[in-house]
């Protein structure tokens, strides 16, 4: 793939009635943050954090003191373990939202927000806060986010005997297609979330850099997600989830949402602990750091599939093992993946109805073309 783009203020796309420059939002660093719950802080959301949860004590999302030997994270970071979980979304941790919302022209909101971009970006360090042991059952998901729980994206961030894993899951509509006339073939026994292990074996004792891109494409099934892992030593194409309001939140359906077959909108970066707790984890997790995020037009197009994903040194990479997933079970059984059956945390108090796992694969994925050890301590 290219280099990986920057965020840039500079860039303007024409409107119907204005010329929008590209809204990036400052470098959060947390160092002016108040330690603690982040709720409340510099436009931050995390209600669950804050007295209580819906599992009735605080979710372990605290602003804490830098337990990372790293000089980027500084004084403190945000600390998440999945300690304390429930099946909410509203009471999560959200990001500041920026100003002007990205998404599809049609993309519904009840409440729209600035001026609608068609590009939205997001990226982060993180590390584990015991980079000599590995901490059992931790995981912690990101999405890009309206703000209170209708995600576009989902991402793990996992901790395994053998390193740290990250997993990417995207809604997949095979044919026969969903349409307006005939939404029940997007929501058929052959359309899935799909599961994608993106990264394996990264080292623990290494901080590492994690970037998503989010291009909105007007109609469905032609969102594009680019997942980038430590500068590009991993890169994984997929799709957004567009297609699972259309056809599974849209009017009349199963989980209705919107009174219209569309997409949704994102603002803000949402970080969630959820499904099965990981208790040994209190107090612990990973450490996130120089948080970044923006919206605006499309800086250049995505590569048009996969194996335009290259490293510099001309490799391929990008993993691109999809797992099915049909009944909520995902093929990893040490590690926890909710289905999000009720994606958008309406009407059901964010919660979900149908919470699967995933198995882990036994075969490690040992053909990547990277060092596990070496990429982590460049990342910015």
């Amino acid at each position: 793939m290219n280099d990986v783009r920057r965020f840039a203020i500079g860039l303007a796309i024409a409107g119907s009635a204005a010329i929008v420059a590209a809204e990036t939002l400052p470098t959060v660093t947390f160092e002016n943050f108040s330690q603690g719950s982040p709720n409340g802080q510099y436009g931050w959301k995390s209600t669950g954090s804050d007295g209580t949860s819906c599992a009735g004590p605080s979710y372990d999302h605290m602003i804490a003191p830098n337990r990372t030997r790293f000089s980027s994270f500084g004084r403190q970071s945000l600390r998440i373990s999945n300690a304390i979980t429930s099946n909410c979304l509203t009471d999560q941790t959200f990001s500041a939202p920026v100003i002007n919302e990205a998404g599809e022209k049609a993309a519904y909101t009840a409440d729209r927000s600035g001026v609608r971009q068609p590009f939205f970006v997001f990226e982060f360090d993180f590390a584990s806060v015991l980079p000599a042991t590995p901490q059992e059952g931790l995981t912690v998901v990101v999405s890009a986010d309206k703000g209170d729980g209708g995600r576009l994206s989902w991402l793990e961030m996992a901790d395994f005997a053998d390193g740290l894993e990250i997993t990417f899951a995207d809604y997949q509509d095979m044919p026969p297609y969903g349409t307006n006339d005939h939404p029940e073939n997007g929501r058929g026994p052959e359309d899935h979330f799909i599961f994608t292990t993106v990264a394996t074996g990264l080292d623990r004792t290494a901080k590492h850099h994690v970037r998503l891109e989010h291009f909105f494409y007007d109609g469905p099934r032609n969102d594009v997600v680019i997942v980038s892992v430590d500068q590009g030593a991993y890169v994984h194409r997929g799709t957004s989830w567009e297609d699972y309001f259309r056809w599974v939140q849209g009017p009349g359906d199963p989980q209705q949402t919107a009174p219209v077959r569309e997409s949704r909108v994102a603002r803000t970066i949402e970080f969630q602990t959820r499904n099965e707790p990981a208790p040994n984890t209190l107090g612990f997790g990973f450490e996130f750091d120089n948080v970044k995020q923006a919206s605006g037009p499309i800086p250049t197009g995505p590569p048009p599939d996969h194996t335009d994903c290259k490293h510099d040194h001309g490799h391929a990479h990008g993993l691109h093992h999809h797992h099915r997933h049909h009944d909520g079970h995902h093929a990893r059984g040490d590690g926890r993946h909710d289905r999000d059956d009720d994606h958008d945390g309406h009407g059901r108090d964010g919660r979900d109805d149908h919470d699967g796992r995933h198995d882990r694969d036994d075969d490690r994925h040992d053909s990547h073309d990277r060092d596990d050890r070496g990429w982590g301590h460049g990342a910015r």
